[in-house]
């Protein structure tokens, strides 16, 4: 997204410009985010002339598609962004440049886009996930597998508990039974 400065420039410190846009999202990022963009990223590209450079703010949103991270099923959604930068003409070590009284926008907001997308998302508050034992899906199934979870570090602690209750009683303090 090329946006032309030079009437801003030419206005002077405090003049401002707002221009609307809908980007086709990035295709690129980290391949283990499994995350879908859907349609355009649209918003507003609000920029002002800040005397030493050109300050500019992105706001927008932007459609997804992901899986469950409990569930594994599809979730959409959308969430919402806010990018700011400041470029300079020539070079700027803490932000962005531009040259011939033109701004490329498309690297800040591929950056914002990626940066504000969710990480983990729920098809439901309630999701139930999927069975640890076969992977059933248990917000569609109940698959009967066991649900009692055996640490087997305190396996030989139990057997010892329980040779030691049954020949005293079975109380649970060896005591007798109440």
């Amino acid at each position: 997204m090329q946006v032309n400065v030079a009437e801003l420039k030419r206005q002077g410190p405090g003049a401002e410009r707002t221009v609307p846009f809908a980007e086709s999202p990035p295709a690129a990022g980290p391949a283990e985010s499994g995350i879908e963009f859907l349609g355009p990223a649209a918003g507003e590209a609000r920029m002002v002339n800040a005397g030493t450079g050109i300050f500019v703010t992105i706001t927008g949103t932007q459609a997804f598609r992901l899986a469950c991270s409990r569930c594994l099923g599809p979730v959409e959604g959308s969430f919402a962004f806010v990018i700011e930068e400041e470029y300079r003409e020539g070079s700027n070590p803490d932000g962005g440049t531009y040259s011939q009284d033109a701004i490329d926008l498309t690297p800040l907001l591929a950056e914002g886009i990626w940066l504000h997308a969710p990480e983990h998302q729920l098809c439901r508050p309630e999701c139930r996930g999927l069975c640890p034992t076969c992977g059933a899906n248990l917000n569609e199934e109940a698959c009967g597998c066991p649900t009692e979870v055996v640490d087997g570090r305190w396996e030989a602690l139990r057997i010892q508990w329980e040779r030691k209750s049954g020949s005293r009683g079975g109380g649970v303090d060896g005591g007798p039974e109440a």
